[in-house]
């Protein structure tokens, strides 16, 4: 089977049907510069009605950026190269004339290129609703300047990105409000597949998604899960030749695609009844 291309994964995302109360997930391929042999924290969101891009450094750039065929808002957890690309987040901004939220270091870098009324600066605490999606930022354990973690609700559904942050005590004030978490497995000297399991512990969401970690750092953390946090689902991508879907109805996980050349997993979750 010929391996799928970041292209391609990109048509497959937009093309994928989506339901009210379900969302798709798709993580972008493999880390940049010298983080490369590390999966990136860049993810694609898509609802029925709403999409988003997190972090995608430079992964989208160049003719692919003419893939992206609709985006609501592109956020920004802080200014390193493995999660930011002034080049490429103008590029992306240009063609699909998408709110772009970031923390101040990122914002800095932004004011020039991008137009005033699409850039908008967060602090954690702050809540926003942006392009009817409502953003909470919540400050990361992580160098920079003012880094990020956000919250999204894209109504039904409530999504977690930890960007390569590790657990801070503020976690415990959003405990339950996370439907899925996007949790980094690696990169120093903050995340870790320990960090990544007490910051699960902090939110306690249904469902977890690795990032920005290698796979042994991914297998770590789904061994903690295992054992101190059974009742969380983990859906750790395993890597195959071509675009392929499955199906995990009894966890209400309809799909996952993932290309084995850039690492790109595209996901939906259905929104589970509670009793």
């Amino acid at each position: 089977m010929p391996q799928a291309s970041l292209p391609d994964a990109l048509d497959a995302f937009y093309a994928h049907p989506v339901d009210p109360g379900e969302v798709v997930v798709m993580w972008l391929g493999n880390g940049v510069g010298s983080w490369s042999g590390y999966a990136s924290s860049g993810i694609l969101l898509k609802t029925d009605g709403k999409v988003v891009l997190i972090d995608p450094a430079n992964i989208i750039s160049g003719s692919n950026v003419q893939k992206l065929q609709r985006l609501d808002v592109l956020l920004i957890t802080h200014e390193h190269t493995d999660h930011f690309s002034q080049s490429a987040t103008s590029s992306i901004q240009s063609q699909t004339g998408a709110v772009i939220v970031a923390n101040p270091g990122a914002y800095t870098q932004l004011t020039a290129p991008i137009p005033h009324e699409k850039l908008i600066k967060m602090k954690s605490t702050q809540t926003q609703v942006v392009s009817g999606i409502e953003i909470t930022a919540i400050a990361s354990d992580h160098p920079g300047n003012e880094p990020l973690t956000y919250l999204l609700t894209m109504s039904p559904f409530s999504i977690y990105h930890g960007s390569d942050s590790g657990p801070i005590s503020a976690l415990e004030g959003y405990k339950g409000r996370a439907r899925l978490a996007l949790m980094p497995t690696g990169i120093a000297p903050t995340a870790s597949p320990d960090a990544a399991l007490q910051m699960v512990r902090a939110l306690q969401p249904n469902d977890v998604i690795p990032m920005h970690g290698s796979e042994s750092d991914n297998a770590r953390l789904g061994t903690l899960l295992t054992q101190q946090a059974p009742n969380v689902q983990y859906h750790r991508p395993q890597p195959i030749s071509s675009l392929a879907v499955d199906e995990f109805l009894p966890i209400g996980l309809i799909a996952i695609l993932v290309s084995v050349t850039e690492f790109s997993l595209i996901m939906t979750t259905k929104r589970q009844e509670r009793e």
